[in-house]
């Protein structure tokens, strides 16, 4: 079994990579956001089912984006509390 500054070293580790697919997640739901914006632009005043298809979808990914940063976030904070109690 790894000792306690093992444990803490590799919980650090842990949180960098989180830290990393959180910036990814951000830069992700910025270009949807941007994808949505975009497409608002150049469909407007369209009323084709397809076109809310689009919007609806591109909105329902930038959602669950917000969501998996939630988790991701209370993952670090649950790892860290841990390594604070060794």
């Amino acid at each position: 079994m790894a000792g306690v500054e093992d444990i803490r070293a590799g919980i650090a580790t842990a949180k960098e990579k989180c830290n990393a697919g959180l910036a990814a997640l951000q830069q992700a739901q910025q270009a949807l956001e941007e994808a949505q914006q975009i497409l608002g632009q150049v469909t407007a005043g369209s009323s084709q089912p397809e076109v809310t298809q689009a919007h609806g979808m591109l909105q329902e990914a930038a959602q669950g984006i917000s969501g998996q940063q939630n988790t991701i976030q209370g993952a670090i904070q649950s790892a860290e509390s841990y390594a604070q109690r060794l």
